[in-house]
């Protein structure tokens, strides 16, 4: 592997062995995905930094290789940093790990994206939000997925939960997934998005279907009022545990102006 920065190689060559065949192997995979390399060099670059231990740095690139050893040819983009943070300590492994979960259930056609699904990671814009993924269907067409993961390990569901407005959890949230794609598809003009709202960790919750329907439409109907949203956002997903401990998985469909229960499954 090449690394135009010399301080880098030597960096690397002083790691183990399982290490520099870990990243040479993910670089290979990676081949002229730039943003992809691009994220696998900043994990070198972190550790050699001191902002991100050997073992991160290991379980991370290890994570990567056996994820893009699996769907390399449909995934694109920055997932690299995702492996990163599900390892990294103080970054939010639990939210890395509902982003990557989702992931792999849209390729391996658990969701109802569709099959044959290619997605692409996108990266951190310092200008604005972005979703976690585009998805392109196997007719070429692209939609926008955000992932949110809510709540307390243990603690009941709540309305609040799905939508706090509360200033240090405002990013994550319906409201805020649901800005998050309007800020891309205002520049990309993408429709019918996907949103999953993870709550599958918390404890049994008493909130009904029709509650969180309710909650869902009613954020949605708050966005018509700004003529931007209600195109850009067609599924919402929520997985939550219901009153029996039973895992449940949700489905919202968006359409002219309706918004209904598509599908309700344990």
């Amino acid at each position: 592997m090449n690394l135009n920065n010399t301080e880098l190689q030597e960096h690397l060559a002083k790691q183990s062995q399982q290490i520099q065949q870990k990243f040479n192997r993910a670089i290979e995979l990676a081949g002229n995905d730039a943003i992809l390399r691009q994220e696998i060099i900043e994990n070198l670059r972190l550790n050699k930094q001191g902002n991100l231990s050997t073992r991160a740095l290991e379980a991370s690139l290890g994570d990567l290789v056996d994820f893009l050893e699996r769907y390399s040819q449909r995934v694109s983009g920055d997932f690299a940093s995702r492996f990163r943070r599900m390892h990294r300590q103080n970054a939010d492994p639990f939210q890395a790990e509902s982003e990557l979960r989702t992931a792999e259930d849209i390729l391996e056609e658990r969701t109802i994206l569709g099959e044959n699904c290619s997605i692409e990671g996108l990266p951190e814009n310092p200008s604005r939000s972005t979703p976690e993924y585009r998805v392109t269907d196997k007719d070429g067409e692209n939609r926008l997925v955000e992932v949110k993961r809510i709540g307390e390990p243990g603690q009941p569901l709540s309305r609040t939960g799905i939508d706090c407005a509360a200033r240090t959890l405002r990013d994550r949230n319906l409201r805020a997934a649901f800005s998050q794609i309007k800020s891309q598809a205002e520049q990309t003009f993408e429709r019918e998005g996907f949103v999953r709202i993870d709550a599958s960790h918390t404890g049994s919750s008493n909130i009904t279907p029709e509650n969180i329907r309710r909650l869902i439409k009613g954020r949605l109907v708050f966005q018509r009022v700004n003529k931007k949203v209600i195109d850009f956002v067609k599924w919402v997903e929520v997985l939550y545990n219901d009153n029996t401990g039973t895992a449940r998985r949700l489905l919202f469909k968006f359409e002219h102006g309706e918004l209904t229960i598509y599908a309700n499954e344990d």
